[in-house]
């Protein structure tokens, strides 16, 4: 028996201006608001969703004080039932990574994906460590994979997302301009 599940892609405005992250944040909110209501059952974020926009200097620091948007959208999907991937950075043992979350509809981390192939800009300006595995879970009754921005140009990305079983590979990739 097949069943349908509804993915919604949030892509909300560039970040202009010294208040630009923080409208980047709230349309991205408010756009996966609507996608509840539109009856999305899974709903995904741009790649450094909540610090893009930010100096990557300030990063690691922000960080440290905790991801207060990665508790806003455990109740959001914990709320609303749906699934979640949200991708962002993290710190872990003084090191940071590219780092998107699985979030299940009861708000729960069920999985996390650290990209494992890293820019030039990640490595030497941002000083983001790569990963070294693919993450596929459970999301909503799908098998659910990502591979984020640069992966995209390594084929054995979505190989073995698809080997591990994904059915869905999503595949954010950090906004390039304003429109």
């Amino acid at each position: 028996m097949s069943r349908s599940v509804r993915f919604a892609a949030v892509q909300p405005p560039v970040p202009e201006g010294d208040d630009g992250r923080d409208h980047c944040v709230q349309r991205g909110l408010e756009m996966a608001e609507e996608a509840v209501e539109a009856g999305a059952d899974l709903i995904g974020f741009p790649e450094y969703f909540g610090l893009y926009g930010l100096p990557p200097g300030t990063w690691q620091g922000r960080l440290a004080a905790g991801d207060s948007l990665l508790a806003e959208l455990s109740d959001l999907a914990r709320r609303a039932g749906v699934g979640i991937l949200y991708p962002s950075a993290e710190l872990s043992k003084g090191r940071m990574y590219n780092t998107t979350w699985f979030l299940d509809e009861t708000g729960k981390v069920v999985e996390r994906y650290r990209k494992v192939h890293l820019t030039r800009d990640e490595r030497e300006t941002k000083g983001i460590s790569p990963g070294d595995r693919f993450a596929v879970a459970r999301m909503k009754g799908l098998s659910t994979g990502v591979m984020t921005c640069y992966d995209g140009y390594f084929p054995e990305a979505a190989r073995i997302l698809s080997l591990k079983g994904a059915w869905l590979i999503y595949f954010p990739s950090l906004q390039r301009a304003a429109t």
